[in-house]
Parts: C-alpha cells; structure tokens; sequence
C-alpha cells in the first residue's frame, strides 16, 4: 500500500535564487530605460534607506526612503533647464510619498511656505511669505488658511481674525494705520458683512452693526481706484 512521503515544505532552490537577485544593501548607481537613476540604500528590490534619485524630467531627491516612496526627513530640487541651476522645492519631513510634517516649500515666483504639512498640501499651522511683499500666518487646512490668522499686507493694512477657504470669514478686524480706521466685526467672503466703523484715535462707535457701504463710497469718491479689503493667496 503507498504511503505519503514526508516533503519540505521550506523555499524551493528556484526561490532561494531569485531572492539572491534581489538588490540588497548598496549600490553605487541603477539607471532605468526612462533616464532616470538611483544611488543609495536597497532592502529586497526596493529603494529603502538613505538614497539620491534623479528622475529624467529634472527633479532631484536625496533623503530617506522607505519601501520605494520618499518616507522621512529629504530635500527636492529640480534643474532649471534654462539657467543651469538646482532649485529647491521642499526641504522637510514626508511619510508614504508626500510631504508630512513640517517643511518649507518653495514656489517658482519666489513665494514660499514654512509650516506643517499633511498628506502632500499645507495644514495645520504655518506661515506664508508671498512676492507681493504680503504675510499670512495662522491655520491653514487642504492648502488654504482656514482657522484664526493673521494678514499683513505690504501698504501696512492687516487683518487678525477668523479664516474660511483662503478667505476673511467669521469674526476678525482690518486695520489701517495710514488711513486711521478699524473695520472690526464679522466678515464673510473677504467683504465686510457687520460690526464697527471706527478711527484709531476716536471714541468707538455704537454697538449694533454698521452698513459701511455708503459710508466707504463717500470716502472713495474722486479717487482713481477703490481700496479692496482682501489679498489673493498663491497655491
């Protein structure tokens, strides 16, 4: 009568071989078909560890990496074809791919971001410096100021308040030390919903809401242009 044969069920010899071919460890340089290169750190076939990749499309990345994403603290650059140069795009932390943490991110009209990060788009608290010469600093959510801020324009105009969307919305203030005036009160959308018209260096006015908008285009009439109580924030 036949009997089962006792088998070994470990990696078959075919198996064992593969998992020799796999790179391990160290390697000066890998170059893909695409142009691309690797130099760092393997552990079975993938990019892990401290590691350089240069992509064919310029972009250069040089930090930690796990299980093939940048994972960790690294630095992304990318070479201006025109100038010849490296410019930096982000320095900081990134987790499975993404920025996440915090970092300081560069944007090409020299505006830049310094702040938490969460899942490749700024979130949490962080402040932005833009090109026009403008501040914003506060809560930011999915890209955008969204919580308490503040705004700092470079005429010398400020607002500290409450953030919707990138926006002036819910309870905040907008100063104007050149023109001595306060619009402090609930806003929404940018504009000036409710609240309290008043100078620096006068008595406050009355509770009860003021409707600033006949009060705003008496002041501006004969002037070429109408001031405008918001500042467009660069993604």
């Amino acid at each position: 009568m036949p009997t089962l044969k006792e088998h070994d069920y470990g990696p078959s010899r075919s198996h064992l071989r593969e998992e020799t071919t796999k790179k391990c460890g160290d390697f000066h340089e890998i170059y893909w078909v695409n142009g691309s290169c690797y130099r760092g750190h393997w552990w079975k076939d993938k990019k892990d560890g401290l590691g350089e990749q240069r992509d064919a499309d310029g972009y250069r990345y040089y930090g930690v990496w796990s299980r093939n994403k940048k994972h960790g603290y690294g630095i992304l650059k990318k070479q201006d074809a025109i100038y010849d140069r490296l410019d930096l795009l982000y320095e900081g932390q990134w987790r499975n791919g993404k920025q996440h943490g915090l970092g300081i991110g560069f944007l090409p009209n020299g505006t830049y971001y310094e702040g938490e990060y969460r899942s490749g788009v700024r979130s949490g608290w962080g402040t932005m410096m833009h090109n026009n010469g403008c501040q914003t600093s506060g809560q930011w959510l999915a890209d955008r100021m969204h919580g308490f801020g503040t705004w700092y324009n470079s005429n010398g105009n400020y607002y500290v308040g409450e953030f919707r969307d990138g926006k002036f919305d819910g309870r905040g203030a907008y100063v104007m030390p050149n023109r001595g005036k306060v619009l402090e009160g609930v806003w929404t959308a940018n504009q000036f919903f409710s609240g309290l018209s008043m100078g620096l260096n006068e008595p406050p006015a009355q509770p009860g809401g003021v409707d600033l908008t006949e009060e705003l285009m008496e002041e501006e009439k004969g002037t070429a242009k109408k001031e405008r109580y918001f500042c467009s924030y660069i993604n």
